[in-house]
């Protein structure tokens, strides 16, 4: 790995500890995959698949209301994610540390019996919006395994 790629991988990181957005100069993105077992792994080049997964999940599945996360979202989280593998959830709450939110919510998953390893895939501050993967969500991305293609198109006889 280039200087300048560990150097820019760093600053992302330092930036969504902070709260704020990060681009390299090429405007491209870089990911940064916070595990829920308090590793960090950072990924570069997967913005435009996870651009992807963002679009492919079309709303928030789940909420968190202004008296924070409980079990009952906890339980939700790890329904939703066995059912969609990636989940956006939304947090109507002032001031809210994404940061913060997404280690309380994973870890009322596990309470509920979540797997090990849930994933962060993004977040968007100006929306209050988590994007949560199961474990192994961004190796599909990388592969191309997720999200999966459109259907085809069907042609229609008149």
């Amino acid at each position: 790995m280039k200087i300048s790629s560990l150097l820019i991988l760093l600053l992302q990181f330092s930036a969504f500890a902070d709260g704020f957005h990060v681009t390299n100069g090429s405007k491209r993105n870089i990911g940064i995959s916070l595990h829920s077992s308090g590793t960090t792994d950072a990924v570069e080049s997967l913005h435009p698949s996870i651009e992807k997964v963002w679009r492919y999940v079309k709303k928030p599945l789940l909420r968190v209301g202004s008296k924070g996360a409980s079990k009952s979202h906890g339980n939700s989280l790890k329904e939703l994610l066995q059912a969609h593998t990636a989940v956006k959830v939304k947090f109507n709450v002032k001031n809210v540390d994404l940061k913060e939110s997404f280690a309380t919510l994973v870890e009322l998953a596990h309470e509920a019996g979540a797997p090990d390893g849930i994933e962060y895939l993004q977040s968007r501050d100006i929306e209050k919006t988590i994007l949560f993967g199961l474990p192994g969500t961004l190796d599909k991305i990388e592969c191309g395994e997720f999200p999966p293609p459109p259907p085809p198109a069907t042609s229609q006889q008149e």
